[in-house]
Formats: structure tokens, C-alpha cells, sequence
């Protein structure tokens, strides 16, 4: 690009510059290099440099692992010892002369065990300071989870901007905390317009028969003048583009919107789609960086669409004192009215070990990079609650976070429904397990079943089995389950519930953790849509497992032998069953008044959802949205259809986040209610 600097009114001076152009960078490799330490409580430890794998005096080795993290990073961590810290690390001074637009980029790792002030700020005197990052508040908004490494980006032209001495500072304040780090550093050029395409915002399957699908995009402005128009297309395989221009869009530098096609796409058949989309002209000028301007993703049309449960996967020990928050969590799931869809099993890894703890449940929690305790993996995704691992006390603000994670799950179409049935021999303990997967359309990856099995009421003594709670004295009594529940110790800090009873234990996982011993090779990595695929398993129940409180657990997964806490194994779909019985998802029809099929798309939702059917007879259809307070929120009048395949979109871009029914009405009396959620 190039930049005009005025010099006089008459005459211009001009620089040449490239987008990215570095001005400063640390990698801290094998120091602090030249940047400086302030410390401003004498005698406290201050930031050092830290070699690859720091130790921890609670949590033993830490490794941050930063792109170039075995090179080390700036650390500050605490000794434990209650000593106030309150230490600067400060960049030299960095010369911004002649730039409009510049930014400033890291990667951090904040970890905290009660609160922390860990902030960024910049000066250009080196004496006012302005803060431009919060990064406690970072993690808040993270709902508390730790991000390894988190990559922040940051706007920082208001305050560099053709400055000739630029600094930033690390602030970190704490009492008794865990640890901040630093790394990668850099303060470099940003364009001035650059768009950049992040993802194709579609579903991974679609239902074939409904014609049309409403095409998203989620865009970023990687330039420094705020995006305010830009020209999009979407393309499926090697059909003609579909360009749509997107104005007043008004995206700050490193801000990112989700965007809607007005033309739906067309995906009619069961077969596999590429569809790419593609950005350029931001606010009507050139592009300077074409190679983030596209996305790709691939969409697969089903040619019917399986009712689908969720498999919740708690994390919960007895040494962990919050646990029984979560299993106040998986019982209030399960005691819903619309949650039958839900099949909860407890493992017993991620806050230490107990009595129950299997090899498998070791590897899972490891493998997420889940040690704290009470969590949930959804359909092996993981979910954080609320941060400070404070659920099941009363008071907190909303609804069961796992229930309404789980509700979403829900909502996303599987391509693949189970059946499954089962033969236990009394006599000899052997239990033989049959399942089935079919599959509805071309789906491609590592799919591979498996079963649990789990036993509930499970009740020991000693610490693999008494429980820790720390809601003995818990402010609200009456409301909390646990308030003044167990033995109370005022040295540990918590309470000792003997006869514990644990429910959902998982007890044996027939395949491996992620199905990997038999099952490699029995479904094909591209399945034939309609094709059945099943796996058999036998195994011997030990005679300490009471069999009327066992329950098998079949499920089918996408495997993904990179796993890790943001590429996670998916479980597409799963069932439960007791011994000597059969269970099936099934493909779900939907038949009611008139035989209509109904299917509701995307969900979560965030401008528009669609709803696709089929009328076996003539009908007049209308349409109802409620809030989860029972209020009307939207109607469409009645209106008369005839005999066939219909998609009617909802504008949903003026509700706010949130769960919603929609009521399908035929001449007023209800024919379906579907549930959907708002995630903008």
C-alpha cells in the first residue's frame, strides 16, 4: 500500500509501506530481552523470563504453549504465600512515526484462583498510562476457562498513531494468585482496508428435501479504518457465484459480524457440497491482503433426518468440594419435562481421582485438558458453567447453563440414528451388546461406535466415595440442597457427606475411549447414505455391579486424533438402555395433523430460522413464536397450502438471545411445538 504524508500545502511526501509491516517484536528467547521490569512492592517477586515449562508450586509443571513457547515467555507467578505483587513489564520505545494505523498483538495465558488485575496499557511518555486490555476480564468473558494460548489483538491507532516513542506496559496485581505469561509479542502496520472471510456459517447437514437454505458468513475487518461495505459471494461447487454487497456495516478494526445472503442456496440431494465463499472491495476499494479473503466448508444433505439425543458427560470427583453443584445440574436436567433427549454419564476424572475412576475416564479428562472439576462435555464438546466453579449455589444469575447448552445441542441435525438392543446371561454376567448405525447421507470422517456402561446409586465409604462439599454453610438455606449437608471440618474448609449417593458412574467403556480397537475400519471413512453399519460387544458384568442399576450407553462419534480443548471428538448421536432391552433414536417423522414433516433450521439461530415441511393434504398453516416467559413475540395470519414441500422463514433478527417455541398451528389447533435458541 502507500501512505501520503502533508508536508506543506503545496507538496506531498510519499512512503512506501507494506500491510504488517513489523515495528517491534519480543519472543523472549532466553531473556526479557530489552524489555524493562518495575516493581513496585519491594521484596516480591517481580516478572522474570521463564524457560519452557514453568513450575507451579500448586499445579507442579505449566507449559505455555505460545508458537514459540520452548523458546520461553515473560512470567509472573505467585510464591503462594499470600505476599501482595504488583509488577510492570515495559516495552522500549517504539517509533510509530508515520503510521495511521497500527496494532498491537500477543499471546497470554492468565490463570487465577480467586481474582487478579492483569492489564495492558500504552503511553507515549512513558509516564500516562491509558488501559486499553483487561485481561481478568478476558478470562470472565471467557466464561472462566483458560485459553493456552490466547492470541490478543488490539487496536491501539487512538494512541500510537504517528507517536515517534510508543510504549506498553504489563500490569499484573494479585494476592496469593496463580500465574500471567507473556509471549510473542508485536506492534506492527495494519492496513487500511483488509476483509477477511473466517467461516461459512451453514450447518453440517441439511435436510435434502427442503429446497433452500439460508447462507451466513462471518466476517472481520483486519484493517484499521472501521469496514463499512464489502462485497460477498457465495459459491456451491462450480456453480455461477451468487454476490450480494453488504453496506453499513460499520466493523472496528479486529471486529467481526455474522452476515446473511439475501438468495438461499440450493441443496437437494444427497450428496456432499463445497461451499466457498469469498470477500473483496472493502468500502469500495482494494483489498490488501487477498490470501484470508475466503472460506470453504462442506455441506451434506440428508435424505431424512434422525431424532437425536445428547450425551453430557459430567466431570465430577469425591474429593471435589463444587461437585455436588453438579450433580444438582444433571438431576434438575433430567427432571425437566422436555429433556428426555438428555443421557447424562459421570466421570470420574478432571478434580483428582476416587474410588470409581476408570482408565478411560483419565484419558478423556487428560485429553481435553480438563482438570477442574464439577464441567460437562456435551456430545464431547466442553462447557464451562460459570466461572469460580460456583454452580449449584443459589442465586446465580440464569438458568442451568449445562441444560440450555445441551437444548442447543439438540437443535444441530445428526446424520446417523442408533439402534441398539442387548442379551444379559443372569447365569454367567455376560452381557452382549448390538449396535447399529445408519447413516442418511454421504458423511465423510473417522465415525466409530462405542458404549458405556454406567451404573447409578452407587454408594462406598472412605474418600473414593465420601463426598466433599463446600455448600455446608452456603448463605441461602433452605434452597440449596446441600446447605448443612454432611460432617463439617472448619480446617478443611469443608463439609464430608458419608453414603454419598453417585449416580451415572461409568463403570467400562466397551471400545476404548474414543471406539478405537474394533471399530477403525467397520464404518468406511465416506458412508453410503441408507447403509447400516453395526458393531457387536461382549462383556462380563463383575459381580460387585448391580445389574438393576445398570444402563448401556451406545453412541456414535466423529474421532479426531488431534484432540484437544478447541478440536474436539464429536458424538453425533447416542442411547441408553437397560439390560435384557433394545433402544433406538430412529428416524423421526414427525407425523401429526395431516401427516406434515417438520424441520427447523438453523439451531441456534441468529437472524432467521427456517422451518421445512411436507403436507401429505391440503392445509392452513399458521405460524406462533413465544418466549421462554410464555409471551407472543411473533405471528404470521393463517394461510392456506396445498399438497406438498414448503420452507417458511421467521425473522429472528430483532429477538434477543434466548430460548423460543415456535407453535405450528393447522385451522388453530396445534400441530407441532419446536423449540429453538437465539445465539448472536
Amino acid at each position: 500500500m502507500k501512505k501520503y504524508l502533508l508536508v506543506t500545502l503545496l507538496a506531498t511526501v510519499m512512503t512506501s509501506l507494506s500491510f504488517g509491516q513489523t515495528l517491534y517484536s519480543q519472543t523472549f528467547n532466553g531473556s526479557l530481552g530489552n524489555c524493562t521490569v518495575v516493581n513496585y512492592n519491594t521484596g516480591a517477586l517481580a516478572w522474570a523470563f521463564s524457560a519452557y515449562g514453568f513450575s507451579d508450586p500448586n499445579f507442579g509443571t505449566v507449559y505455555f504453549n505460545s508458537p514459540t513457547g520452548n523458546n520461553g515467555a515473560a512470567l509472573i507467578l505467585s510464591d503462594g504465600n499470600a505476599n501482595a505483587i504488583n509488577t510492570d513489564l515495559i516495552t522500549p520505545a517504539i517509533n510509530c512515526t508515520g503510521q495511521t494505523y497500527v496494532a498491537l498483538q500477543f499471546d497470554q495465558f492468565l490463570d487465577v484462583y480467586n481474582t487478579a488485575t492483569a492489564t495492558v496499557s500504552v503511553s507515549t511518555d512513558s509516564v500516562n498510562w491509558t488501559q486499553v486490555f483487561d485481561a481478568f476480564q478476558d478470562l470472565v468473558n471467557n466464561g472462566g476457562q483458560v485459553l493456552d494460548p490466547e492470541l490478543v489483538q488490539l487496536d491501539i491507532s487512538a494512541y500510537a498513531a504517528n507517536q515517534p516513542k510508543v510504549w506498553v506496559k504489563w500490569n499484573y496485581q494479585a494476592t496469593n494468585d496463580l500465574w500471567y505469561a507473556v509471549d510473542d509479542i508485536k506492534v506492527y502496520v495494519l492496513p487500511t482496508n483488509d476483509v477477511a472471510v473466517d467461516s461459512v456459517v451453514l450447518p453440517n447437514y441439511v435436510p435434502a428435501s427442503n429446497g433452500t437454505t439460508t447462507v451466513q458468513a462471518t466476517i472481520r475487518n483486519a484493517g484499521g479504518a472501521p469496514l463499512n461495505s464489502v462485497d460477498l459471494s457465495y459459491q456451491i461447487g462450480s456453480n455461477t457465484p451468487v454476490t450480494q454487497t453488504f453496506s453499513t456495516l460499520g466493523i472496528s478494526p479486529f471486529g467481526s459480524s455474522t452476515v446473511q445472503f439475501t438468495t438461499q442456496a440450493n441443496f437437494d440431494s444427497a450428496i456432499a457440497y463445497a461451499v466457498k465463499i469469498t470477500g473483496a472491495s472493502p468500502n469500495g476499494g482494494a483489498d490488501a491482503n487477498s490470501a484470508n479473503n475466503s472460506a470453504t466448508r462442506q455441506i451434506v444433505g440428508l435424505t431424512e433426518v434422525p431424532s437425536r439425543n445428547v450425551l453430557v458427560e459430567e466431570f465430577s470427583t469425591a474429593i471435589c468440594g463444587y461437585c455436588p453443584g453438579g450433580a444438582t445440574y444433571i438431576k434438575e436436567i433430567m427432571e425437566s419435562a422436555d429433556s428426555a433427549f438428555v443421557i447424562p454419564v459421570s466421570i470420574h476424572a478432571g478434580f483428582g481421582t476416587d474410588g470409581m475412576t476408570t482408565t478411560y475416564d483419565d484419558t478423556l479428562a487428560n485429553d481435553l485438558d480438563q482438570q477442574g472439576a464439577p464441567s460437562a462435555a456435551i456430545d464431547r464438546e466442553l462447557y464451562w458453567a460459570n466461572p469460580g466453579l460456583t454452580i449449584g449455589v443459589p442465586g446465580l444469575p440464569g438458568p442451568n447453563d449445562w441444560q440450555t447448552a445441551a437444548e442447543t445441542e439438540h437443535g444441530v441435525i445428526s446424520p446417523v440414528s442408533i439402534t441398539a438392543s442387548n442379551v444379559y446371561n443372569a447365569s454367567t454376567r455376560v452381557v452382549t451388546v448390538t449396535v447399529n448405525s445408519t447413516f442418511y447421507g454421504p458423511a465423510s470422517g473417522a465415525f466409530r461406535m462405542n458404549c458405556y456402561i454406567t451404573e447409578d446409586s452407587v454408594v462406598g465409604s472412605g474418600g473414593g466415595y465420601n463426598q466433599h462439599s463446600y455448600y455446608y454453610s452456603s448463605p441461602a438455606a433452605g434452597s440449596n440442597p446441600w446447605f448443612h449437608v454432611g460432617s463439617y471440618s472448619a480446617s478443611n474448609g469443608y463439609a464430608t457427606i458419608s453414603g454419598y449417593v453417585h449416580n451415572h458412574v461409568d463403570r467400562k467403556l466397551l471400545n476404548g475411549t474414543y471406539g478405537e480397537a474394533s471399530s477403525v475400519g467397520n464404518i468406511p471413512s465416506t458412508v453410503t447414505p441408507g447403509t447400516t453399519y453395526t458393531q457387536t460387544y461382549t462383556y462380563t458384568l463383575p459381580g460387585t455391579w448391580r445389574t438393576q442399576f445398570i444402563k448401556l450407553v451406545p453412541f456414535v462419534s466423529q474421532y479426531n486424533a488431534s484432540i484437544t480443548k478447541s478440536e474436539y471428538n464429536i458424538v453425533w448421536n447416542a442411547a441408553s438402555m437397560k439390560l435384557n432391552s433394545s433402544t433406538t433414536t430412529g428416524v423421526d417423522e414427525l407425523s401429526v395433523t395431516n401427516n406434515e414433516k417438520i424441520v427447523l433450521y438453523p439451531n441456534p439461530a441468529q437472524n432467521v430460522v427456517t422451518l421445512a415441511y411436507t403436507l401429505d393434504n391440503d392445509a392452513r398453516l399458521s405460524f406462533e413464536v413465544y418466549n421462554m416467559l410464555g409471551q407472543m413475540v411473533s405471528a404470521d395470519a393463517p394461510s392456506n397450502f396445498n399438497k406438498g414441500s414448503y420452507t417458511t422463514q421467521i425473522n429472528t433478527s430483532e429477538f434477543p438471545n434466548g430460548i423460543y417455541f415456535v407453535t405450528v398451528k393447522d385451522e388453530a389447533k396445534v400441530v407441532q411445538t419446536l423449540k429453538f435458541v437465539i445465539a448472536k
